[in-house]
């Protein structure tokens, strides 16, 4: 997939036309800047990450200042899926996470997978071994 391609979920290969709508629709309401209200790693809050950016665009997605890259949601499946497939300044792994939006609050949960080890996505919002849990708060722009 091209850098900054958004399309739904990467195992569904040929969606239909009304699922690939779903994505965009999706996409579209994850668009803007984003704060890391809370963070966790492993079952253990890290407070160092908070006011964290996370960025959404058409473009991709931006976490911090490690780059951008592109990113699928499938807002079908119970929990919404996410996954970023990470560029070479990460070893080319990806992101296989889930989320849930509450008007301007956004709760991520992932792991993080490397070509050689293929972590499972996560099933639930719990923090545990190998996860990380995030709570976004959508940041207001001027004039909105």
């Amino acid at each position: 997939m091209p850098a900054g391609a958004v399309a739904v979920a990467a195992d569904d290969p040929d969606p239909d036309p009304t699922k690939r709508v779903a994505a965009e629709d999706e996409a579209k309401r994850l668009e803007g800047v984003w704060e890391v209200v809370y963070y966790e790693f492993n079952g253990t809050a890290e407070p160092q990450e908070m006011g964290m950016k996370v960025v959404f665009s058409r473009a991709g997605v931006r976490m911090g200042d490690d780059g951008e890259w592109a990113y699928r949601v499938d807002p079908r499946k119970e929990p919404a899926w996410i996954d970023v497939e990470l560029n070479t300044h990460r070893g080319g792994g990806a992101i296989r996470g889930i989320y849930r939006r509450e008007g301007d609050r956004m709760v991520l949960c992932y792991r993080l997978s490397s070509p050689l080890i293929k972590m499972p996505r996560p099933a639930d919002f719990r923090g545990a071994s190998s996860k990380v849990l995030m709570t976004l708060r959508r940041m207001r722009t001027a004039g909105k």
